[in-house]
């Protein structure tokens, strides 16, 4: 009750707040931005929809939808991975949607964008949550008071993908007020096959072929208008449901190359042959309020959200169509959010920005892991098991993951810019306070763990011509500590762990070239991250196996650049490309030790899903066809993306090498003011690529396959 309390506070203070409190749509409030930003036309040329459309475009970045449905991601060496395994909700990266963080929803569907911008470096001096990687930010379409809109899109092709999305727009007659909705269905079969291959006791299962089929649906409803002749105001309410499947790992076989194992070349298919094919379901319900006030001198902004997230997930741990264990998850996630923010109107030499931000992330966790009575004559071999034994659980079946979890965030933020001519500085601070504290519900065990962080940021911009500049930027961030989720052998309470720190430095340079049909832009970065976190295993106290846990183990630091062009040779030609490489080492004096004993210098290992160079380029041809009073549009992407080692947050020293891969997409595009026709292709060459890897108990490794060769059409029409 007290977070709708709080979430109406604003209603009766009046204090109002922006469409977006992260990607504000005052320029001078924008900080140079390395990494990507797409507009409404861009993002229907190049059908980014979700998180791993975005993934593909963006040098420097791994992002892609992870085991669980959560998003892995990691830029220029900081990230995270497995946050199906680390919970890390709040921390290193952030993903919003219209300014408002997403903590269970991230991978859903997204439609009827205004934009979209992946950041990377430090963010959080502008408002918003704190993220020392960069963050994802998707913009909805805003009701308009100015025209009706009635829209259908209806998608069809390959994997049996249906999917139908309708958007409306009405204004609410000469008031200034507007509502829009935007709601969508979807369905596929997917591209993993269960062959259902007879087990050792001559029997077989009978799930569906296609037992990675998805149904996706969500619906957006939106208010916006005036209150009075100085503040506005907006409200929204979204929802939305996936049913898929949960575990897109094969097992693929591994070359040791400099004593490392690396996943070798092939044409992998999509078989998967589990005992309990893996699903994954989520329920998601959010709602926003936000209120602008115009001043004479100044802008005052609200934002309040609120959201409310169910998952259950199940998983075959062995991978295999015996009936051996099977592991299920059931999640309750909710968080509140409120941002109080003041700045000036951009238009004077001197500009500034303050605010405070507030965000409360509880968590509840249901996990349950299961061995069958037919593991052991499954192992043994000695005899094929019983049905009776296929479907009774041993008596060492139990909860593994059952506790509750909470995490606050409090913080001030000022940010201030002065120009001089042709210099500019600009100088922030952010104070924040986190708190984290677990209960383990089979136990009783607790832990509590807390601390204030102080991040400054510093930015020169030195204006060489009107078509020229250079630029130099400092920031400081941190990710949050917090509490593990099993208590060590000999103790009775819950293991914490601090924030970890990164010190980031960016020197780059700006250029235009002929009447501005040349952009470059180069960026040149060094990172100093501190305290680095690893998720490793650790021994419960009250179990035989073990299980997982953050620790800290110590510095790492990543170097890099980043390379960008934009050229527009004719009115119908464009091309985009950008390159990017990242590298890094662990300091030299960083030794690990497993469960077993094992013991890992990671001075001797690259950085954890890194990738190493990678590239994309995007060429667009457009011209009007009179005949059909259409307009032409063909775009073409060639996405690459470098080898890395995969997440030592498997097992400790167990590591895998991911082998670089290339992507090729086409679009094809005949529109007019009222309907267009599309036909797409991604993976065109069919490339079997993996977008995350680890190893397995037995030496070697499982892969998350990436898209195979998909062709679909699309036809819009507008009412």
């Amino acid at each position: 009750m007290a977070h709708f309390i709080l979430f109406f506070i604003p209603l009766f203070l009046t204090v109002p707040a922006m469409a977006d409190a992260t990607l504000p749509a005052d320029d001078w409030l924008t900080t140079t931005t390395n990494g990507i930003h797409l507009n409404q036309s861009t993002i229907q040329q190049q059908n980014v929809t979700s998180i791993d459309e975005l993934g593909l475009l963006v040098p420097n970045v791994n992002l892609m939808t992870g085991v669980g449905g959560l998003p892995n991601i990691n830029i220029r060496g900081l990230g995270v991975f497995d946050q199906a395994l680390t919970r890390d909700y709040l921390k290193s990266a952030g993903f919003y949607l219209d300014g408002v963080q997403l903590f269970g929803d991230a991978e859903q569907h997204f439609g009827d964008l205004a934009s979209v911008e992946l950041a990377k470096g430090t963010q959080g001096y502008l408002g918003g949550g704190s993220h020392m990687a960069g963050a994802v930010r998707f913009v909805s379409n805003h009701p308009d008071s100015e025209q009706s809109l009635a829209k259908l899109k209806l998608t069809a092709g390959q994997q049996n993908i249906k999917r139908l999305e309708a958007t409306i727009n009405q204004p609410l007659g000469s008031s200034g007020w507007a509502v829009r909705g935007f709601a969508f269905y979807h369905e596929d079969d997917g591209y993993f096959v269960n062959q259902n291959p007879v087990r050792a006791n001559n029997h077989r299962t009978n799930y569906r072929k296609y037992i990675g089929n998805t149904e996706e649906q969500g619906v957006r409803l939106a208010v916006a208008g005036p209150l009075g002749e100085r503040w506005s105001a907006y409200a929204a309410v979204r929802w939305s449901d996936i049913d898929t499947y949960g575990q897109n790992f094969i097992n693929v076989p591994t070359t040791t190359i400099n004593s490392i194992p690396v996943i070798d070349k092939g044409d992998y298919k999509a078989v998967v042959n589990f005992s309990d094919p893996s699903r994954r379901d989520r329920d998601s319900l959010a709602a926003t309020l936000q209120f602008e006030g115009d001043f004479q001198h100044f802008t005052l902004h609200s934002l309040s959200s609120w959201s409310e997230t169910d998952k259950s997930f199940t998983l075959d741990p062995d991978y295999s169509e015996e009936f051996r264990s099977y592991i299920t998850d059931n999640d309750g996630m909710d968080s509140f959010s409120q941002e109080l923010r003041l700045h000036s109107k951009g238009e004077g030499a001197n500009n500034w920005v303050a605010g405070l931000y507030y965000v409360k992330f509880d968590e509840k966790t249901g996990g349950f892991a299961a061995l069958y009575k037919s593991l052991i004559p499954n192992i043994l071999k000695r005899r094929a098991p019983t049905l009776e034994e296929e479907q009774s659980l041993l008596d060492t079946s139990g909860a593994y993951d059952y506790r509750d979890y909470y995490t606050t965030q409090l913080a001030a933020f000022v940010h201030s810019s002065q120009q001089w001519r042709a210099w500019q500085l600009a100088l922030g601070l952010r104070i924040e306070r986190w708190d984290a504290e677990g209960l383990r519900l089979d136990t009783g065990y607790s832990g509590k763990h807390d601390d204030v962080e102080f991040l400054p940021r510093v930015s020169i911009t030195r204006n060489i011509s009107e078509q020229s500049s250079v630029y130099l930027n400092y920031g400081k961030g941190y990710t949050a500590g917090g509490v593990n989720k099993t208590h060590t052998q000999g103790t009775t309470f819950l293991p914490v762990y601090g924030g970890e720190g990164s010190h980031t430095y960016e020197l780059g340079w700006q250029q235009s070239l002929l009447n501005n049909r040349l952009q470059l832009h180069l960026v040149g970065f060094y990172i100093d991250y501190r305290d680095r976190h690893i998720y490793s295993h650790l021994r419960d106290g009250n179990k035989a196996l073990p299980e997982e846990g953050l620790i800290k183990v110590g510095k790492s630091k990543q170097r890099g650049f980043e390379l960008q062009l934009q050229a527009q040779p004719t009115e119908q030609l464009s091309f985009a490309a950008s390159v990017g490489q990242t590298n890094g080492n662990w300091d030299d004096s960083i030794k690990l030790t497993d469960i077993i004993g094992h013991v890992t210098s990671l001075s001797q290992m690259g950085l954890s899903s890194t990738n190493e160079l990678s590239w994309n380029v995007t060429a667009q041809y457009a011209t009007d066809v009179p005949l059909l009073a259409a307009r032409f549009i063909a775009s073409a992407q060639l996405n690459h993306k470098g080898a890395f080692t995969s997440t030592l947050d498997k097992r400790m020293g167990d590591l895998l090498r991911n082998r670089k891969y290339t992507v090729f997409n086409l679009q094809v595009t005949l529109q007019t003011e009222q309907w267009q026709l599309a036909i797409r292709g991604e993976n065109l060459t069919d490339e079997s690529y993996f977008t995350d890897v680890m190893t397995t108990n037995e030496g070697g490794g499982y892969g998350l396959l990436g898209q195979p060769r998909l062709v679909t059409a699309e036809f819009a029409y507008r009412f």
